[in-house]
């Protein structure tokens, strides 16, 4: 990883404010249509891949999972309440969103973009359901009756994020290979100021 300078504080500091308000916000970040819920926080996710970086993927990744309990606990959504399940599935997904970033070379292609966004969807909800289980299977949770149904509901939203996030994805393409872009100029500056 390259030296952290200022400039990376305030682009995490920014990620970190936007994912609070689109967390704490109501129907900004979790868009409720009927019982189907689409996250808009992992394409936060992505954009910070594209941006920083593994060091814009592990941050923004942790601050979605802070912002996830946060939320849970001002606005009682039992199922994050737990920092397990909140937090510790959603720092893994930075670690799948950069390495699809590291397969596609660090090249910003619609394609690159669209399958992170795809696979960083999906794999947002198979961590969070493993850690589910793995935290159901040794303390179990009241509230949760019938797993099999709580998994199935889980698995509804996927079908719908795994359609409409890439899809956002595309449409934020040129934002995305702007700032990419613009960050690799700069990475390219600094390099040629102390070489």
């Amino acid at each position: 990883m390259k030296k952290t300078t200022i400039k990376d504080i305030a682009y995490l500091a920014i990620y970190f404010a936007l994912i609070l308000i689109f967390s704490l916000v109501p129907f900004l970040g979790l868009i409720q249509v009927f019982s189907i819920s689409i996250n808009l926080l992992t394409i936060i996710i992505v954009i910070a891949t594209f941006h920083l970086g593994l060091r814009g993927s592990l941050f923004s990744a942790l601050f979605v999972g802070i912002g996830s309990f946060i939320s849970a606990l001002v606005y009682g959504k039992a199922l994050f309440i737990f920092a397990d399940i909140a937090i510790v599935p959603r720092f893994l997904l930075g670690f799948v969103s950069y390495f699809i970033y590291w397969v596609f070379r660090k090249k910003v292609s619609i394609i690159s973009v669209f399958v992170n966004t795809f696979v960083t969807v999906l794999f947002n909800s198979i961590l969070v359901t493993a850690m589910l289980f793995i935290h159901h299977s040794i303390v179990k949770i009241d509230f949760i009756k019938n797993f099999v149904v709580w998994i199935n509901l889980i698995w509804i939203n996927v079908l719908v994020e795994v359609i409409v996030l890439p899809i956002l994805s595309i449409l934020l393409f040129k934002f995305i290979k702007f700032i990419h872009n613009k960050r690799v100029e700069e990475l390219k500056n600094i390099s040629d100021i102390y070489y």
